[in-house]
């Protein structure tokens, strides 16, 4: 507010500055003159008061050096003037923008010199109190004063027509707006400038400034007053004393304004002593506790207001010290009901009623805080007394009661708590004294035991004990009450109706309020049904145990660390045998295994799968190089319902007679297969030369003959795949692979049977993408492909077709033959492969075959590093796909349903 006021006083005196210089630009003497009949204002001083009412209005804006630039040239201007009556010559100034048309002197234009004193001080104060000397700026405030004086001066010289007072001469009297907007300077910058010195005193709020503020006009304008009456009666001849009143005024003003200031200053030092006391005063409170602690006056007004009391109600000291009532903080209703109480009205004597007899009062009170929230409180208000008797006031200390309310809420809440929690348990709970006599039960014990509260008070409780635990609980509980002991046991409760049911039984002391034994404390748990199903897992178990125990195949189950947690008789005969029984983990019984095997490059190859997948299934074969015995053995990870590995299964089973009747078979079918071919070949020979000379043996020899010749035939081939099988099985089908063009082969195989599927008018078609070359052996090859068109042609009726398609299934090379037949059914889809295997409607159907064809040529393809599948499909029709590697291709064909992973080595 002061800065707008005080810019509004500049900007008048520079709008009073620009009218005048506006009234010399038209050359119109009334504005120049203001008032009619004075002294009009030059250009000049015009000039001036535009200057330095601008630098009043830029005050505070940031414009510091454009002010400072008005300032300056607003004193240098005054300066020049002086200059200029002093020594009696002009330095050109006196027009320095506007020529004076009205003034006939000598000096027309020229600013007066009591204009230019004026001025110059004005300037000289406002450039002081830009300084950042705090002495420079302090002491400007006396030439603004001195040139407010003189402005002052001439006004009240116009009002009392005293023409003494405002210099009446050509050079030197001071035109009405000279005098008014010298005034207007120096009030816009004393309003405006730092608070300090001169301004600070009058306008600071203190009692000294109080009551400068209202003897100051009555000091400076009431002489004034005086003044104008008396000038006007000299002028009119009444009295001739206007000198002796001029004295008069200016020594009136000179001695009032020093002893005003002094008794102002006088009054501020008493204050300031006083607040500094009662500053100390407050620091002693605010030090001494932590408690909220508000003093007061007499009326209620706050004096005090410490720390304590700042958070807790979350006023500041500052907003409520000799603002606010002590009512301010509490609770309205409570004020009324205890007025009522008191039968006083309500208020602040609501609460010093007993501290004005000089009584202390504690009473609990409810406090508002700043935001709303209530705070209970033990408030002690007491009286201050003063040496002589007297009562300045009153203190209020308050003790917070949230912590203890809350801890009364919680201790209630935890009753309560405790309370539901007992009652609705589902544990039955117990609570005896020191002597172990029951003091209570809750509902579950009572609904466990078929007993009512008040019969099982006492020793009642053990009556609902079985007969054959009595004994022993009540051993156990005695011993809890003599010296402590641990009270941890399963027994049955009998109730009235006959059943029975088994709990477990927990006892521990309870502790006192100092610690001491104030009795026992027990819980009894049903566990009927976990003692019942215990039972039956011990039953599950056994008869487990007893037919895995029966088994021939050893059986053992370990965690996921390898710790042995389940071994069958089998299994433990195979350790005892050994010597590794009780030789730690499974890995470490594997690993002395692998030592006594005949070789253990396979167990290392184990370890090596599982560690890179700890969760697959392995199988694997080992032979002891002691005894020569032979085990297949194969592992598989165990998985809980959650589907988490909780360890890993074991099986061993000996191999030991298979295998010797498989080499006992194989050895049989190489010693027949050898056997059979001398004869066969005598047989083919005779047969041969027979043909020679048939020439007198007729149609019917002849027929005989064929016969002969194509059951050898058959017999030959018969020989020559069981000795083929029977070598794959003991060493890999000799192959001698090179580069050959797939379907030359496949083209050579459809002649070789175009004669069979001519005789039953069946088409055989192949669809061929292109050359495609592969790695193989051609007449290993030709050897599969003709086993599976004989085939095809032998399975598709009259009128039929086969078709065959080569081309490329990724990176390998595909031929697909297909018939048009019955198709396989799926339950015999499974043993295609097995040897001697024929369908049921070869069979049926008489269609000649021993069963090895496809067996042989699987191993063929495998040995090619290929494969040879059936295509699963439904309906009419059979289809097998030969894969094959590409010339230069060294990736293994994976065939459709990969087998099971093997390892040869031990999992026992």
């Amino acid at each position: 507010m002061t800065v707008v006021v005080g810019r509004l006083l500049g900007a008048a005196a520079m709008a009073l500055g620009v009218v005048v210089l506006v009234g010399w630009a038209i050359e119109d003497e009334a504005l120049t003159r203001i008032v009619p009949g004075s002294t009009p204002m030059k250009v000049n001083t015009a000039l001036c008061l535009v200057a330095l009412g601008t630098a009043c209005v830029l005050r505070r804006t940031g414009h510091e050096r454009l002010r400072t630039v008005l300032e300056v040239a607003a004193a240098l201007l005054a300066v020049a003037s002086l200059v200029e009556h002093l020594r009696s010559r002009s330095l050109g100034l006196d027009e320095l923008v506007l020529d004076d048309p009205f003034s006939t002197g000598s000096t027309p234009g020229r600013m007066s010199l009591g204009a230019s004193i004026a001025l110059l001080l004005a300037a000289l104060g406002m450039l002081g109190l830009d300084s950042l000397r705090r002495a420079v700026r302090v002491a400007s405030h006396v030439p603004l004063l001195v040139a407010g004086g003189i402005g002052l001066v001439g006004l009240v010289g116009y009002a009392s027509a005293l023409d003494d007072l405002y210099w009446h001469s050509e050079e030197t009297s001071l035109a009405v707006p000279t005098s008014a907007g010298i005034l207007l300077l120096v009030a816009s910058a004393l309003v405006l400038a730092p608070f300090e010195g001169a301004t600070a005193v009058v306008l600071r709020e203190s009692p000294g400034g109080r009551l400068l503020r209202r003897l100051l006009p009555v000091v400076v304008l009431v002489p004034a007053t005086f003044v104008v009456p008396i000038g006007r009666g000299a002028n009119a001849g009444w009295f001739g004393f206007d000198v002796g009143v001029l004295l008069f005024l200016i020594g009136t003003i000179a001695v009032s304004l020093p002893v005003l200031l002094w008794t102002a200053r006088s009054i501020d030092v008493a204050e300031s002593r006083a607040r500094k006391e009662a500053e100390r005063f407050s620091s002693v409170l605010r030090a001494a506790t932590e408690q909220p602690i508000i003093g007061t006056d007499v009326d209620g007004v706050v004096t005090v207001f410490n720390v304590g009391a700042e958070r807790m109600l979350g006023y500041s000291a500052d907003a409520v010290v000799g603002r606010e009532r002590l009512t301010l903080f509490h609770d309205a209703q409570e004020l009324a009901a205890r007025a009522a109480e008191l039968g006083i009205r309500p208020g602040f004597e609501v609460l010093v009623a007993a501290a004005r007899r000089n009584q202390a009062e504690t009473r609990e009170w409810t406090y508002v805080r700043r935001d709303g929230g209530r705070v209970p409180v033990s408030l002690t208000v007491t009286a201050m007394r003063e040496s002589f008797g007297s009562q300045p006031g009153f203190m209020a200390m308050a003790f917070d009661l949230s912590a203890q309310r809350e801890l009364e809420r919680e201790l209630r809440r935890q009753a309560h708590f405790t309370g539901t929690l007992v009652g609705s348990a589902p544990v039955g709970i117990i609570a005896t004294d020191t002597t172990g006599s029951c003091i209570f039960v809750n509902a579950k014990w009572q609904e466990l035991a078929g007993l009512p509260e008040e019969e099982a008070r006492g020793d009642g409780w053990k009556s609902a004990l079985d007969p054959r635990d009595t004994e022993r609980v009540v051993s156990a509980w005695s011993a809890l009450v003599r010296d402590g002991s641990p009270f941890a046991i399963e027994y049955r409760l009998r109730r009235p109706d006959g059943s029975r049911v088994w709990v477990a039984g927990r006892a521990v002391p309870m502790p006192g309020e100092r610690g001491e034994e104030a009795g026992f404390l027990g819980t009894i748990l049903d566990v009927t049904q976990r003692r019942a199903a215990e039972a039956q897992r011990e039953r599950l178990l056994a008869q487990s145990r007893a037919v895995l125990d029966a088994s021939t195949d050893g059986i053992l189950m370990t965690d996921i660390r390898g710790e042995v947690l389940f071994s069958n008789a089998a299994m433990d005969a195979f350790w005892t045998d050994l010597g590794l029984t009780g030789a730690g983990t499974i890995w470490d019984r594997i690993g002395q295994l692998s030592r006594q095997a005949v070789t253990d490059e396979e167990f290392d190859r184990l370890f090596a799968a599982v560690a890179d997948d700890p969760e697959g299934e392995y199988v694997g074969e080992f032979t002891l190089a002691a005894s020569g015995r032979s085990f297949i053995g194969r592992t598989a990870p165990v998985r809980g319902t959650n589907g988490v590995l909780m360890g890993r299964i074991f099986s061993l089973r000996e191999t030991t007679p298979e295998r010797a009747a498989a080499r006992a078979k194989d050895e049989f079918v190489a010693t027949v297969s050898h056997e059979l071919r001398t004869p066969l070949a005598a047989i083919a020979g005779y047969a041969e030369l027979l043909e020679d000379d048939l020439t007198t043996a007729g149609t019917e020899g002849r027929q005989f003959l064929e016969v002969v010749q194509r059951n050898a035939t058959r017999l030959t081939q018969l020989v020559d795949d069981l000795l083929l099988i029977q070598q794959s099985e003991t060493a890999s089908v000799s192959i001698r692979p090179t580069d050959v063009e797939i379907g030359d082969v496949v083209r050579q195989s459809v002649e070789r049977v175009e004669p069979a599927a001519n005789r039953k008018s069946i088409a055989i078609r192949v669809d061929d993408d292109g050359p495609l070359v592969v790695h193989a052996d051609a007449m290993r090859i030709g050897q599969v492909m003709d086993n599976l068109l004989s085939n095809a042609v032998k399975f598709t009726p009259e009128h039929g077709t086969v078709d065959v398609r080569i081309g490329a299934a990724g990176e390998v090379c595909s031929v697909e033959v297909e018939d048009s037949g019955p198709g396989i059914p799926r339950d015999e889809r499974g043993r295609l492969f097995e040897r001697f295997f024929r369908s049921r409607d070869a069979v049926a159907r008489s269609i000649p075959g021993t069963g090895l064809g496809l067996v042989i040529s699987r191993r063929i393809a495998e040995a090619h590093g290929g494969a040879l599948e059936l295509v699963d499909r439904d309906g009419a029709g059979t289809t097998f796909r030969l894969l094959l590697p590409f010339a230069g291709e060294s990736a293994q064909v994976v065939p459709l349903k990969p087998r099971l992973r093997a390892v040869d080595t031990s999992v026992g």
